[in-house]
């Protein structure tokens, strides 16, 4: 039986990407008993381009058998803006899998600068699906690394896409 004295403890910084509160109840016994409650973060990539996110988008729904949603576009807004720019993605969403991509063109006149400090990487099991997306990434690319068995066990290669984004692909095998 548990006892009316429970105590809920919030522990700020905690050095994880989870939020955690333990909550510990003393039974009559005086075992002391703890019960974890998690709330978990995901990390979602969102990915600016430069007037063409609804062409990458569309390639990558089909690379990824993925789907579409929430897709506004800059004319939706109630703010002015270029004619030209009306038409545009200002957010879209693409799912495969438990995986989330976001995606915009940008706000007007913003340049769009694609660095070599990031990499979305895909972990994956099976290896003809890994050798697809990666040969279907690659097209109009530039492979980085071929695809090749690592020595940590692995098939794994990089390739930076013909919009700039940079993959890197490895398959568990």
């Amino acid at each position: 039986m548990v006892s009316n004295d429970i105590q809920v403890i919030g522990l700020e910084g905690y050095p994880t990407n989870v939020i955690t509160i333990f909550v510990i109840g003393i039974l009559a016994d005086k075992i002391l008993t703890f019960n974890v409650k998690t709330k978990a973060m995901k990390l979602i990539p969102y990915l600016n381009f430069q007037g063409n996110a609804e062409e990458v988008m569309n390639i990558y729904q089909k690379i990824f058998n993925g789907q579409i949603h929430d897709v506004s576009r800059f004319g939706d807004a109630d703010f002015p803006m270029p004619e030209e720019q009306k038409s545009k993605i200002m957010h879209g969403r693409l799912t495969f899998g438990d995986n989330t991509l976001m995606f915009s063109d940008g706000m007007p006149n913003d340049k769009i600068i694609h660095g070599d400090g990031i990499h979305l990487s895909l972990r994956l099991t099976d290896e003809a699906q890994s050798r697809s997306i990666f040969n279907q990434l690659a097209e109009g690319g530039k492979v980085v690394r071929p695809m090749e068995k690592q020595f940590w066990g692995a098939l794994f290669g990089q390739v930076t896409d013909k919009f700039g984004i940079h993959w890197m692909i490895n398959c568990d095998l």
